[in-house]
């Protein structure tokens, strides 16, 4: 009796190591590609009742009012500002996905230390901004010439309002209706 429980226990440790190297092998084979094409089931990690933004202002305002809640010093809220605005510019707005966007950027962007980039992403994923759909990984792990980025997605709540009110008509805000525009 006791063989089989052991015999069991080996093919299903079998089976998870065959499963890692294939997809090991899959991950590298896309990061080869030279795309930043993340893993294609990744619509199911994100959680139950959130929402991928999929709207630029949208994300924006919702950067702000994030950020407008947090009682931080004044160059806290800019560093941390300027690299959560980086990662809604670089989203794809037909899918919501962040991909190919690498802690040094964002680290160049806000002029701090990878440490402060950790800091920050870890406080959009607690805040529900930010989530994970597939770690980087290094190219000495994939068997590559390059290391894979993390990807990620913005999200909301489902029942999500935003406080500010999304204007997209692409019409100048009313505080400009006073401006002159310039002439030919």
């Amino acid at each position: 009796m006791a063989t089989c429980g052991r015999d069991r226990t080996h093919r299903r440790a079998l089976a998870r190591t065959r499963g890692r190297e294939y997809g090991r092998r899959r991950a590298a084979r896309r990061v080869r590609s030279g795309s930043y094409a993340p893993h294609p089931g990744w619509r199911n990690r994100v959680p139950a009742g959130r929402v991928v933004l999929r709207d630029q202002a949208a994300a924006l305002n919702r950067v702000d009012e994030l950020v407008d809640a947090e009682d931080w010093r004044v160059d806290k809220r800019t560093a941390w500002t300027a690299m959560l605005r980086r990662l809604v510019f670089s989203a794809d707005w037909e899918t919501g996905l962040v991909c190919g966007l690498t802690r040094a950027q964002l680290t160049a962007t806000a002029g701090v230390g990878l440490r402060t980039v950790t800091s920050m992403l870890a406080w959009a994923r607690h805040v529900g901004l930010l989530v994970e759909i597939e770690a980087g990984a290094s190219a000495a792990f994939l068997g590559t010439e390059v290391n894979r980025a993390p990807s990620y997605v913005l999200t909301v709540p489902a029942d999500f309002a935003p406080s500010r009110p999304v204007d997209t008509s692409c019409d100048l805000p009313a505080s400009s209706d006073d401006s002159q525009p310039l002439d030919d």
